[in-house]
């Protein structure tokens, strides 16, 4: 292992203690009658007047629910230099305990404590200024240059300031007749593509007519791509369709026609259903449920559902009601996940900001799963809170997905993913695609699932929300990019119409009668 106890205490040695703000009483039972509403509660005063205290334990870095509300009430566009400084140092020693992609990153050649270093030095030179967020952050983008982690870094709306980046399909006019060594975006830069990264390589499918295309795939960084370099020919291409949030939302409901995008299910014909899974937040996750119980037990004999996964940024996957047409396989992917005991109290700093929202009563499920990551965290740990990983691994990956292929049972799945389906939604996705028969169709998956497992806390002394990833996967099982890249589709949709309503009850159709 290259991180252990002695490496965490090398760092902690060179750096002064946090001494964060307190929690207060009035804010512990304000913390207490709000789990109390969700019928949850902690088996002692909840949580800790001081949070950020040393050594760690299981309950450090958890602060009220309260204080996650209001950052996103109220995000700041400036942080004073030698507050945010003091949070940089607190960030090193969680990062090196608990990041996921810590000695992967190592291994790119990453300098962590150089790193650290040169961010400190950089803010000690703005004193104690109110400096812009792309300023304060502009270390932290050179990092996601190298490695590209998609669930880490400040939550903010801005990829631009996180340095985040989702995929952009882009659809070659002809088919390469050599191997593709670049390609050249809008703006005239031309960027190498990685022969050895297969995510980078161009991709021989069908459209939605079922006629072969070859697509590639990079970074919305990057592009769109306008013309890849293959052999001695620049070959023309034409990015994807690219709609604003509102267009894409309206294009959404048009096909599962509702006023909201809400989870519901519909039919189209006899053969064909339509259901729809928008974000897996909580709320969303309990409306599920309720789907759930108004389709089991009615009759079931459509020959092609669509499940549409468009627009889906994550949560937590729920696609039981799949089950009244096929069995959902046992699916589990290459991962390697957190065990130090900053794992829990990270994890339940997702489960607040995933909650914080709720209105009570909620469901017994939710109310239980609630109350079982929050015991976790009175349990004991090994002193001194030491980095540790466990890794398991695969029983499928996504490239033992076959298109075309028959189902087993009586009913066909189309799953509808394109550039803003991540995380759990593509975890969602490699479930469908492990169905027999099972069709992929759309543009790449934004690509948030190298780095998995986010576990938030709060910078004490600027209040900001930070994420890390506490694990890493490999969905494809062959190591290749796939932040930023994502979920390479059976069927590319790139066109504008192509993703219209008529067009995919169309392409249903076809599928139904497809031998």
């Amino acid at each position: 292992m290259l991180r252990g106890t002695l490496s965490f205490l090398a760092i902690a040695a060179t750096l002064a203690a946090v001494d964060g703000p307190k929690v207060t009483p009035a804010e512990q039972q304000e913390e207490a009658r709000w789990l109390a509403s969700l019928g949850i509660k902690p088996t002692a005063v909840w949580p800790l007047a001081d949070p950020f205290a040393e050594p760690f334990t299981r309950r450090s870095l958890v602060v009220p629910t309260a204080w996650y509300r209001q950052f996103f009430q109220n995000r700041p566009q400036t942080l004073r230099a030698d507050q945010f400084r003091e949070d940089i140092k607190l960030l090193h020693r969680v990062m090196a305990t608990v990041y996921g992609g810590w000695d992967s990153a190592q291994r790119l050649g990453w300098n962590w404590g150089a790193f650290f270093k040169d961010w400190d030095a950089a803010l000690g030179a703005r004193a104690s200024d109110e400096i812009p967020l792309a300023d304060a952050f502009a270390a932290w983008r050179k990092f996601m240059q190298v490695q590209l982690d998609n669930h880490s870094g400040p939550v903010f709306r801005d990829d631009a300031i996180m340095g985040h980046a989702g995929s952009w399909s882009a659809v070659l006019s002809t088919e390469p007749a050599a191997p593709c060594t670049e390609f050249r975006n809008a703006k005239g830069i031309v960027y190498p593509i990685a022969a050895s990264d297969p995510a980078q390589r161009p991709k021989r499918r069908h459209d939605i007519a079922g006629k072969p295309v070859s697509y590639l795939v990079t970074t919305t960084a990057k592009g769109p791509i306008v013309a890849v370099h293959c052999g001695g020919a620049w070959i023309p291409a034409e990015a994807a369709w690219m709609p604003a949030d509102a267009e894409r939302e309206a294009n959404i409901m048009a096909l599962a026609q509702t006023e909201k995008d809400v989870p519901s299910f519909r039919s189209i014909s006899p053969q064909i259903g339509y259901i729809r899974f928008p974000t897996f937040s909580k709320a969303n996750v309990e409306r599920i449920m309720k789907l759930e119980g108004t389709l089991n037990g009615l009759k079931h004999d459509e020959e092609l559902i669509i499940i549409d996964l468009r627009d889906n940024g994550g949560g937590d996957n729920r696609i039981e009601a799949l089950k009244n047409w096929i069995t959902i396989p046992a699916v589990e992917f290459k991962v390697r996940v957190g065990e130090s005991c900053l794992y829990p109290p990270l994890r339940w700093g997702y489960s607040q900001v995933t909650s914080a929202g709720l209105h009570p009563p909620i469901s017994e499920t939710l109310r239980r799963d609630l109350q079982t990551g929050l015991d976790a965290l009175s349990q004991e740990d090994a002193p001194g809170c030491p980095a540790k990983f466990v890794e398991s691994a695969s029983n499928w990956s996504y490239v033992q997905h076959q298109y075309p292929s028959k189902p087993t049972g009586k009913t066909r799945l189309l799953a509808l993913v394109d550039d803003q389906c991540g995380s759990d939604c593509e975890y969602a996705a490699m479930l469908i695609a492990a169905v027999p028969g099972s069709v992929i169709a759309g543009v790449n998956t934004f690509g948030v699932g190298q780095f998995i497992q986010p576990g938030y806390f709060v910078l004490p002394n600027t209040r900001l929300v930070f994420r890390v990833a506490l694990g890493t996967s490999d969905m494809y099982g062959d190591g290749r990019s796939f932040d930023g890249y994502g979920l390479d589709v059976d069927l590319v949709l790139a066109r504008q119409k192509d993703q219209g309503p008529e067009s995919i009850v169309a392409l249903a159709k076809r599928l139904l009668a497809a031998p």
